[in-house]
């Protein structure tokens, strides 16, 4: 495991520390600021209550060993936030490492532990990375940007990509399920700060589900079936699809497909709806564009769907005959790009319910 020493911890908090002042300047303050700083303060030991040896964990050892992991900050788009998508930290690492020594080979001597026990009996990474930046439990949110599981195959399991937010920072997780070991089933993959600032968990989260998508086995690489947070997924895939030419080839393109087949003509209509309002909801676009760039990909619309979604269209979509859509450039058509896999996101998503 790759240690940076003292000076990338002291490096990397000087940098969060006086990004934190920088992003707070100007803001008056106020009593009752100063009274929840107060608060925050007296709040009680995080692992007090937790049962031995996990009440031993020290938090500025803990927060430290994170802050060691890093690596490099980039700037968000907006120069408002910060984040890091090449941080190399397990669940089980930040628990290690903040046990005393002492309880440490007490633990290696007796055997008397098991690893998976622990970090559950802690919170889950959820909850170490709570005690790390100093907070409660209930302080932390947890939510998941995509969940894939798999029935078919020799081997089935559940995973997916979560994020973890504290009021210090944001945290993007791999959750690998059972079919990793415990010291590497819940790595942090990066992190963002301040925890609030959109841009910065977006651009994040964007960036590593696009320099992990294959370890992780995170679609289009692997995935059954997947449901995942709209249109934060959608932002992954088209950052993944742009800079991977793999990803580009795993993925099934809709182009040149019917919009629904069914035998069934009143379900293939309800099918159809559900489908369009789905890829409407996560590209946010009119439904006018969103008719126009299936179109321009060379899916058929029938028109009965035109004119439900779009009546002024009167049942017609008409497209631009000097855009082509290429798959080995998305970036050229980045509107169709997003449809196409807004539409990817629902064929999974459909899958899933189905099977649920």
């Amino acid at each position: 495991m790759r240690f940076s020493g003292s000076w990338g911890a002291a490096r990397n908090a000087a940098t969060l520390l006086e990004f934190e002042a920088t992003s707070n300047s100007g803001r008056a303050s106020s009593d009752a600021d100063q009274e929840n700083a107060r608060k925050f303060r007296m709040r009680s030991n995080p692992v007090k209550n937790l049962p031995s040896p996990l009440n031993q964990l020290r938090r500025k050892v803990m927060e430290k060993y994170v802050l060691e992991h890093l690596g490099e900050s980039r700037m968000t788009s907006d120069s408002k936030g910060q984040f890091w998508s090449h941080v190399s930290l397990s669940a089980y690492e930040l628990l290690w490492e903040g046990l005393p020594e002492r309880t440490r080979a007490k633990l290696e001597e007796e055997e008397c532990y098991e690893k998976e026990e622990l970090i559950s009996e802690a919170g889950g990474i959820a909850g170490l990375l709570a005690i790390a930046d100093g907070c409660q439990p209930d302080e932390v949110k947890e939510e998941a940007v995509v969940s894939c599981w798999v029935e078919t195959s020799m081997v089935s399991g559940c995973w997916s990509l979560n994020v973890v937010q504290t009021p210090k920072r944001g945290y993007v997780i791999a959750d690998h399920g059972d079919w990793f070991d415990v010291d590497e089933r819940y790595p942090v993959l990066g992190v963002w700060a301040p925890a609030n600032h959109e841009q910065a968990m977006r651009e994040c989260v964007a960036e590593c589900y696009a320099s992990n998508w294959i370890d992780c086995c995170l679609p289009p690489q692997m995935g059954e079936f997947a449901k995942g947070k709209q249109p934060l997924w959608l932002d992954c895939l088209e950052r993944t699809v742009i800079e991977d030419p793999n990803a580009r080839e795993m993925l099934p393109w809709t182009t040149g497909d019917e919009f629904y087949e069914s035998e069934d003509e009143r379900e293939a209509e309800r099918t159809a709806l559900e489908r369009f309002r789905y890829v409407q909801r996560a590209t946010k676009l009119p439904a006018r564009r969103v008719l126009q760039a299936f179109a321009q990909a060379g899916v058929n619309i029938p028109d009965w769907l035109a004119a439900a979604v779009d009546p002024k269209s009167g049942g017609r979509v008409a497209i631009d005959e000097s855009i082509v859509w290429d798959s080995n450039r998305p970036e050229k058509n980045p509107e169709i790009l997003r449809v196409l896999l807004a539409d990817y996101c629902y064929s999974l998503k459909k899958k899933s319910s189905m099977r649920e």
